[in-house]
């Protein structure tokens, strides 16, 4: 069977169980195709990957590895996997998606406003970032496994197909070459190792291209379009808005600085605030949603239906009228027969167990899976098939579906005997009644197991945070859909606003909507600024503040009255606070009193001049002398004189005049004692002696002390005569 669309297989039975009904579509990996599950009675998509990739022993072991991890995904916006294996050629069979996806849009020129590529660039790194975490890379993502459901919900489907292909590089088509070549990262193009950060540059291409219409880096050949991201990220067009910022730190060459998947949540989500409300996405109907039956519960002419062993069912009618070749039981038994490695020779198209000696392909069990997302369930029969597709999709119950309405009955030859008729007829009622009742049983499970899974809520790995600030941690869960508290503590040796540790711890799973505790550091443990600081020696203070694990900050000085010269006044921060160890505090220390200024004490007497010395803090001494112009006990002055600047407690003399100083006159003009007399007198002296001859007759010749000595006023001076 070719992964090019044959509608020569529509109508064929795969792994007698799933019938062809129409192509949907083909690709590089591919060709995929509406089918019933005739198990199950619903729509699903089954997509059959190239013969030739059966016999490959590497391709095989891929296969299987890769869909064994890719099947257990669970996610809104990954498409489930249903069952795979391989039959004439390796199939899988996911969920129906009725919608085109974003390949098809961007083809007939449909593209995103940036608000509804923030949409779908968000719901896509959100199921990037769930299979990443559980070691699922896809290495192939392009538009074309961008598909939709009828709600607008995106939907990722391939997983795992990139890393089997790369066990059969020899028979993958050029087309695969070139659609990954478009939007392979630079470590992909260099042929390196690559991991989940290349899925998250193939989204900013597809966002890129989804919102301007045409992919970045086009190039001629696969070779120059692989070439021209060597070196250099992607030109960030401004139709893209706010995008800009998050798909430029998603498509940086080296994966290194690259964003991962959470970190691309984190950064749309950033941006988010920014733009309006996005209007609804331009979805695409495809054209094999008007296939009889693709979206209507199924009818007898386009369902294979059940059939107990050894009946074989009426040829299914075309809907043209003409018999399907592949269609009816001898078509589906020889497709069976041809099936290497099935039940070689079976008849029935659709066995109740699995066939047995299958070397190849299945999991264990080889039934379906589960219920949820995938290629995403078509439109199921009727209620009935509902409740049983359901229950059997667990492996519940094989092949226990009603009969669809209008369906034909099962064909047996005619009986000419009535009692024969009518005990067929009785087996008939009780099998319809039997089959009721596992319905009603079964559906009933089945009710209460969708409603379970209606219910449950999404979790995830708790990401690793310590050591972020705690915004960027709060960020990050709560793009996760975590509610987020903190909790803070003061521990020694951490920053401020860090997240130190996370419960549930790193890796523990946690439903969207629980707690998880952040504790955040506050800091250093507090220190108390001590008073005992106060007044003690610069050097003591230095010692005490290191003692306490605090810094010493640069000091300051100024005057103080109370605290003497080199001692500490106060702190910086100020004695009593508490502070983060480690954290400086700054001494302020004294020069000791401001210095004093020597008032004036022009006019004042001595007592005057005394007190005004004493207001300022200096210490008057009082002195005497004689003076030419200050009568005595009269203010002379002070010495240091006003205006001198002088240390508090420093000494001033005061000093008093003594009395006034004058000069012994001459007696110039004097010829008797008794004008020498008066000539004292005038002066201010006394007349105390007479020497020489000693007689008042006599003529005076001389003072003593002689004329012009200065003495106090009132001093006695001897007239000499002759």
């Amino acid at each position: 069977m070719s992964p090019s669309v044959s509608h020569d297989a529509i109508g064929l039975v795969v792994d007698n169980r799933y019938r062809l009904l129409a192509a949907i579509g083909t690709g590089p990996s591919g060709a995929v195709y509406l089918a019933d599950d005739v198990r199950l009675r619903r729509r699903v998509a089954v997509k059959l990957l190239a013969a030739s990739l059966a016999d490959e022993a590497g391709f095989v072991s891929r296969f299987k590895a890769e869909m064994a991890g890719a099947s257990a995904l669970r996610h809104p916006h990954i498409a489930m996997i249903h069952d795979w294996g391989i039959d004439e050629a390796p199939f899988v069979v996911g969920e129906y998606l009725p919608r085109a996806g974003l390949r098809r849009m961007v083809d007939r020129g449909v593209t995103l406003t940036a608000s509804q590529a923030l949409q779908v660039a968000l719901a896509a790194a959100r199921a990037l970032a769930y299979a990443h975490e559980r070691g699922v890379v896809h290495r192939d993502l392009h538009p074309a496994n961008l598909l939709f459901t009828d709600d607008g919900r995106l939907k990722i489907t391939d997983f795992g197909l990139a890393r089997a292909y790369a066990e059969a590089a020899s028979t993958q088509p050029m087309g695969a070459q070139l659609v990954a070549g478009r939007y392979a990262s630079p470590e992909q193009a260099r042929g390196g190792n690559s991991d989940g950060r290349a899925d998250v540059y193939a989204l900013a291409l597809i966002v890129i291209e989804a919102v301007t219409g045409r992919p970045p880096f086009v190039a001629d050949t696969p070779l120059a379009t692989l070439m021209a991201r060597l070196d250099r990220p992607p030109e960030i067009p401004g139709a893209v808005e706010a995008l800009a910022g998050p798909l430029s730190r998603a498509t940086t060459v080296e994966p290194d600085a690259r964003l991962d998947a959470p970190g691309l949540v984190t950064a749309l989500m950033a941006v988010a605030d920014t733009f309006d409300e996005p209007g609804p996405l331009p979805l695409i109907d495809e054209p094999h949603r008007d296939v009889p039956g693709s979206d209507e519960p199924a009818v007898a002419d386009d369902i294979t239906l059940i059939v107990a062993p050894g009946q074989e069912p009426e040829r299914l009618a075309d809907p043209s009228g003409a018999d399907r070749g592949g269609g009816g039981a001898a078509g589906a038994a020889a497709a069976s027969a041809a099936s290497p490695g099935r039940g070689a020779g079976t008849a029935d198209p659709v066995a109740h167990a699995e066939p047995a000696g299958d070397p190849i392909d299945r999991r264990p069990g080889g039934a379906a899976t589960s219920t949820g997302s995938g290629y995403a369930a078509g439109a199921l029969p009727s209620a009935a098939g509902v409740a049983v597709a359901e229950a059997t999709d667990e492996g519940i119950v094989e092949a226990a579906a009603a009969p669809a309405t209008g369906a034909a009955d099962l064909a047996v030859e005619p009986e000419a005997d009535e009692a024969r008729r009518a005990r067929r007829n009785h087996r008939r009622w009780r099998a319809a009644w039997a089959v009721l009742a596992v319905v009603i049983v079964v559906g009933g499970g089945a009710v209460a197991y969708l409603v379970w899974q209606a219910q449950r809520t999404p979790t995830h790995a708790v990401p690793s945070v310590e050591g972020l600030h705690v915004k960027a941690a709060e960020q990050r869960l709560e793009a996760l859909g975590f509610d987020v508290a903190t909790r803070h503590v003061r521990r020694d040796g951490t920053t401020a606003g860090r997240v130190l540790a996370v419960d549930p711890a790193t890796g523990e799973r946690v439903a969207e909507g629980d707690r998880v505790t952040l504790t955040v550091s506050d800091g250093q443990t507090l220190v108390t600024i001590p008073g005992a600081l106060a007044g003690a020696s610069e050097a003591d203070a230095n010692s005490k503040l290191s003692g306490l694990g605090l810094v010493v900050g640069t000091p300051s000085s100024r005057f103080s009255e109370d605290v003497g010269a080199g001692h500490v006044i106060s702190t910086d921060p100020a004695i009593g606070t508490k502070i983060e160890k480690g954290a400086p505090v700054s001494l302020v220390v004294s020069k000791g009193p401001k210095p004093r200024i020597v008032p004036d004490v022009s006019g004042l007497s001595p007592d005057q001049a005394e007190a005004a010395l004493r207001d300022v803090g200096l210490v008057p001494k009082v002195t005497t002398r004689l003076d030419t112009h200050v009568d005595k006990g009269g203010l002379i002055g002070l010495d240091p004189g006003p205006g001198t600047s002088a240390p508090r407690g420093s000494t001033v003399t005061v000093v008093v005049s003594a009395g006034l100083l004058v000069a012994v006159p001459t007696l110039d003009g004097v010829s008797t004692v008794a004008e020498a007399i008066a000539r004292l007198q005038d002066a201010g002296l006394v007349a105390d002696n007479l020497s020489g001859s000693g007689s008042l007759s006599g003529t005076p010749v001389a003072f003593d002390p002689p004329a012009g000595t200065m003495v106090a006023k009132g001093s006695p001076v001897n007239i000499v005569v002759r």
